[in-house]
């Protein structure tokens, strides 16, 4: 999620949230699920606020959109052919934490459902060597929406992760007078694939 439009979605007392360019990345990557994967059993992760915290209203407004991309992943990815859902996972994302928190063994839990899709709009966590081991060795597929190019550019290559909507750095500037949100998404993030090599 690119920090400057974050900025300018939060920076007013009021908090309106423009939602429509989060649901559009939402849509975006459940297309480019769609077009690899025909059908099968999903499960989202995203974060949300921490709520036995102090937390400040921008930064949990915020996070909360995650959610509001899960949800139109999911309407976008149900109309494109035979998936199933299982229960989302939510992660309570800390006080002005920089990545999602996962609590021991969530993420070593939900990938030895070998058949599963898991699609992450939280932050990967840090892999060691059980959880390489069980990503290697299941069917399902492994997607991560809305990390930062570099960072997950490694666990790509490496296939650990099978596809990656990930936000460009630095961003492309726009070279429009206006934009909507659909194209906004597609200057500000590519997709990679282990084939891809380099967007």
């Amino acid at each position: 999620m690119a920090a400057w439009f974050v900025h300018r979605q939060f920076a007013t007392p009021e908090i309106r949230v423009n939602k429509q360019p989060f649901a559009s990345l939402g849509e975006y990557a459940a297309d480019e699920l769609g077009a690899i994967l025909p059908g099968g059993r999903v499960q989202v992760v995203y974060d949300v606020p921490d709520k036995t915290a102090n937390q400040h209203p921008r930064f949990g407004k915020a996070i909360e959109m995650q959610g509001v991309q899960a949800l139109a992943f999911k309407a976008r990815l149900a109309g494109r052919g035979r998936f199933t859902f299982d229960a989302d996972v939510k992660l309570p994302r800390p006080v002005m934490a920089m990545q999602s928190a996962w609590p021991a063994g969530v993420f070593q839990s939900l990938v030895q459902r070998a058949d599963t899709t898991l699609v992450l709009f939280s932050s990967l966590p840090v892999l060691g060597d059980p959880e390489r081991a069980l990503i290697q060795q299941r069917k399902g597929k492994l997607v991560v929406v809305g990390m930062a190019l570099p960072a997950i550019q490694p666990a790509v290559r490496a296939r650990l992760v099978n596809l990656a909507v990930a936000n460009r750095v630095p961003i492309p500037q726009s070279t429009g007078a206006t934009e909507s949100p659909a194209d906004w998404v597609k200057r500000v993030y590519a997709v990679v694939v282990p084939e891809s090599g380099n967007p």
